[in-house]
């Protein structure tokens, strides 16, 4: 496939930044990080304007570019925000799109993760090149969502039960996205579901007093309870919902499979992804209290 100029969206987030940190060697690789903030924080790499909610900016950012890591945020608004980006790709004659989207079967009853399916079924249907990627569940969501802490003082506070969950680390998967847009003819038309290690929360909990010789406890809290505080924080309250009743159907053993594990990553890399004690080994600081 001809052309290597790769624009990275959600460059300051964690698989979006792993990517850049992955293809910054490369020589055959011109990189371009899309961000809200040009110049506001240094990545190595040219920067450009990019805001999901600005469609102008998409056109403008695309104009050049031959691959794209497309990387939606947290937000009903994704479904208009992905088919806009999709028609503007089209009109830059974008070849070849890694989409990073949601866990689940493609019957996934799960709003948010359907709108993600939604999005990838339009990919399909743009005629662009496309891979499919679908992870499970971030390690990275045990440091917290935003400024809101999972763990604090020992303390592990989540929605969904008892619930054991596939646990996967955003490098793992920055690996795989930097492996598909620097060989795209290898991975089009492919769809790879990334999830390393199966654990709930209450084996988590004995992973991190293991490792830091601390005491941690999980505390299982009522999904009721994030929907009202998050809606209270001025969150989506359609976004919030769908999390809430995924939460309420985890809690109740109804999950979507997201206890499923998957040997992609391996298959892809030659390598074992990374397990749920080495993630908290590199960031034990953050666990401890």
């Amino acid at each position: 496939m001809a052309g290597k100029r790769v624009l990275v969206t959600g460059a300051t987030g964690n698989v979006g930044g792993g990517v850049i940190r992955s293809l910054s060697q490369a020589r055959d690789v011109e990189l371009v990080a899309g961000v809200r903030k040009p110049g506001t924080s240094e990545m190595g790499v040219a920067q450009v304007y990019l805001d999901f909610s600005d469609p102008d900016s998409m056109a403008r950012a695309l104009v050049g570019i031959d691959r794209v890591l497309m990387v939606t945020g947290y937000t009903v608004d994704k479904l208009k925000q992905g088919k806009t980006f999709i028609d503007e790709a089209r009109k830059a004659d974008v070849g070849y799109i890694v989409h990073l989207g949601s866990p689940g079967e493609d019957d996934t009853r799960v709003a948010h993760y359907g709108w993600e399916q939604l999005v990838e079924r339009y990919l399909e249907w743009s005629g662009i090149g496309f891979t499919h990627l679908r992870p499970q569940i971030y390690m990275q969501n045990l440091l917290g969502y935003g400024s809101t802490s999972l763990v604090d003082q020992g303390v592990i506070r989540q929605y969904v039960g008892d619930a054991r969950l596939c646990w996967i680390d955003c490098e793992d998967i920055s690996t795989i996205a930097a492996l598909c847009l620097a060989d795209p003819d290898n991975h089009t038309g492919k769809t790879y579901r990334l999830g390393a290690e199966v654990r709930s929360y209450h084996e988590v909990a004995r992973i991190m007093s293991d490792v830091t010789g601390l005491h941690f406890v999980y505390e299982p809290q009522s999904p009721s309870e994030f929907l009202a505080k998050s809606v209270a924080a001025g969150a989506e309250p359609v976004y919030m919902r769908s999390v809430h009743d995924n939460y309420a159907d985890l809690e109740a053993g109804r999950g979507p499979g997201v206890s499923q594990s998957f040997e992609d990553f391996s298959l892809l890399t030659g390598k074992a992804p990374r397990s749920v004690r080495d993630f908290i080994a590199s960031h034990v600081d953050r666990f401890r209290y």
